[in-house]
């Protein structure tokens, strides 16, 4: 499995990288995937082709959650998306992972990914659209 990692974020590349890739091969992604991750004003969400080979995180600052709420919602979240590379609709998903709820994903245990500061696109004064 090879990763293209586009961060966007106010979070680590390399961090970003052993994370997600770990997540990616712990739920059985094969081939190129291209992951971009950007900033997200309030919680993390994400969204992924069914069948396909990219993925997008929208990743809050540290500041919206606790160290343990943020690693958990990340961790499940790369788990609902890769459902989605693999194949999977909502339609098809057990409760749990279409909700993307339960204790922090095995796989993560023991990662980190450091908080450098604001986004690049975050530092500008006025909003985008």
């Amino acid at each position: 499995m090879s990763l293209r990692l586009d961060n966007r974020s106010g979070y680590d590349t390399e961090d970003l990288r052993r994370f997600i890739r770990r997540g990616l091969r712990a739920c059985g992604v094969r081939g190129a995937i291209h992951v971009v991750v950007v900033a997200s004003p309030i919680r993390c969400r994400g969204c992924a082709e069914v069948r396909g080979k990219k993925m997008v995180l929208a990743v809050a600052a540290p500041s919206h959650s606790t160290p343990k709420e943020f690693y958990r919602r990340l961790s499940r979240l790369i788990d609902h998306e890769c459902a989605h590379l693999r194949g999977l609709e909502h339609k098809h998903m057990p409760e749990a992972l279409l909700y993307s709820t339960g204790p922090r994903s095995e796989w993560s245990q023991g990662m980190t990914i450091r908080y450098l500061g604001r986004a690049p696109d975050q530092k500008i004064g006025r909003a985008h659209v």
